[in-house]
């Protein structure tokens, strides 16, 4: 089920991307979401593992790059207001 999981997850951040750009706060909202909610998860319910697993080192990446991106896009959105005033 998390291989489904995230090809679903895919699939709507590549509509958003390409289609509805009006989305891409709620797009870095989920990414944060799903990448703190498995780090939340990963905390309370422990995983042994023989080193780090590969998806633990991306979500201390996104975590705070999908944070960046979000408040770079609302930014962005009322400096464009702004000039269209």
């Amino acid at each position: 089920m998390w291989g489904l999981g995230q090809l679903l997850m895919g699939i709507f951040y590549a509509i958003v991307s390409i289609k509805y750009k009006s989305l891409l706060p709620l797009m870095y909202i989920f990414i944060f979401l799903e990448y703190f909610g498995g780090f939340l998860i990963g905390q309370y319910k422990g995983l042994a593992t023989e080193g780090t697993p590969p998806g633990a080192i991306g979500a201390q990446i996104l975590m705070p790059l999908s944070i960046m991106m979000l408040i770079w896009i609302l930014n962005g959105s009322h400096e464009s207001r702004r000039i269209r005033n």
